[in-house]
């Protein structure tokens, strides 16, 4: 760092001692602070930054004492799992005091109850993790059929898991509502892919943009162009809702929603 600015400030000094300049300036601008401008700028402050990291990792005294420190640690979790673990040993000596004999068996008893609690917090926190990064839709819900029906209304595929939405078609064609069969059906299509992560599902997208956005092989992309095409024209009602069209229907989505793919 010092040799840079000296560098720095020699080359802002070498036109002037070669009579670079042809007259004096009234008010010449101090040197050191032009200096100071120029290792101010982005590029030095960089170049400064990494001279500290390297700095920083090649010091030998300080990685020797951060080697100390965790030798020292290491050390002092030994010594406590020895003690721990080690039984106690009784004395000869009849005129030890009881409440001395007493003392050990106690800390002892306060250092398991110690270990316990801190094996029982980790166990929740590792489980409230894995919770936690479990995909949208991976978990079943229970919901009302009211919550279902507005569910189905508003299109919110994630709603329910996709065998769930199929269940729900099962019902609805005893109940020959064959028209929501279709919306159940094709929303249990999107939660599926959804969870296998060839489409991101989105309330706000169109059921084409899914088309375009599929990440998918070829002949499942076409598969989906078709199913798509056919619930926009039963649901906007281009197209009657068929009974015996379902089980093929059932088939096709059961198999672009497989974990496999299309068999």
């Amino acid at each position: 760092m010092t040799r840079l600015r000296w560098t720095l400030l020699f080359s802002l000094l070498l036109p002037a001692l070669f009579g670079a300049a042809e007259a004096t300036p009234p008010a010449a601008a101090d040197p050191h602070q032009q200096l100071d401008d120029i290792l101010n700028r982005p590029i030095y402050q960089r170049w400064q930054l990494r001279q500290k990291a390297d700095e920083y990792h090649a010091d030998p005294a300080l990685l020797e004492g951060y080697r100390r420190r965790i030798r020292q640690i290491g050390s002092a979790i030994g010594d406590f799992i020895e003690w721990l673990f080690r039984r106690s040993a009784r004395s000869p000596s009849a005129s030890r005091s009881p409440n001395m004999s007493f003392l050990p068996a106690v800390l002892k008893a306060v250092a398991w109850t110690a270990v316990v609690l801190a094996v029982i917090f980790i166990g929740v926190l590792l489980f409230r993790y894995i919770r936690g990064v479990e995909r949208p839709g991976t978990m079943a819900r229970v919901l009302s059929r009211t919550q279902i029906h507005e569910a189905m209304q508003a299109g919110d595929a994630l709603a329910l898991d996709s065998q769930q939405w199929v269940g729900e078609a099962q019902r609805l064609a005893a109940e020959k509502d064959f028209r929501a069969v279709y919306r159940a059906l094709y929303l249990a299509l999107l939660c599926g892919l959804h969870k296998l992560g060839k489409i991101d599902f989105n309330r706000n997208r169109t059921n084409w943009s899914y088309v375009h956005r599929y990440r998918g092989p070829d002949e499942e992309r076409t598969t989906f162009t078709r199913l798509t095409d056919l619930f926009d024209h039963v649901w906007y009602g281009l197209k009657d809702a068929q009974h015996h069209d379902l089980d093929q229907l059932h088939r096709q989505v059961a198999s672009l929603t497989a974990a496999g793919g299309q068999q």
